[in-house]
């Protein structure tokens, strides 16, 4: 456990040393246990570690601006022949959670 750790302390220097040993414990506590639990159990970590990890809001606001010029991208450049084919890729966007924004203009037609 102590390795774990200090290899964990040496990577992630915003965190302290009785949060990482907490975490290693919860981590062994949930490994015999459904593997949702423990999945859970490392997404929160790393939620937290994202948190206070400095990140300013104009990074994320650059982040999500490429995240939607991307998608506009994949969602243009498709080169679909007939309608059909075009409303059936739309509606399988749609089914896809987070696939197209909330507000992108194709999700009008719902």
């Amino acid at each position: 456990m102590e390795f774990l750790v200090g290899v964990l302390a040496s990577s992630f220097n915003t965190t302290t040393r009785i949060e990482l040993e907490a975490f290693v414990l919860s981590l062994f506590a949930k490994c015999n246990g459904p593997p949702q639990e423990f999945t859970r159990c490392v997404q929160d970590f790393l939620v937290g570690l994202r948190e206070f990890s400095g990140t300013t809001p104009e990074e994320l606001d650059t982040y999500e601006q490429d995240k939607r010029k991307a998608l506009n991208e994949l969602l243009q450049g498709r080169t679909v022949q007939n309608e059909a084919a075009k409303a059936e890729f739309l509606q399988m966007d749609k089914m896809v959670p987070g696939l197209v924004p909330q507000y992108h203009p194709l999700r009008d037609g719902q």
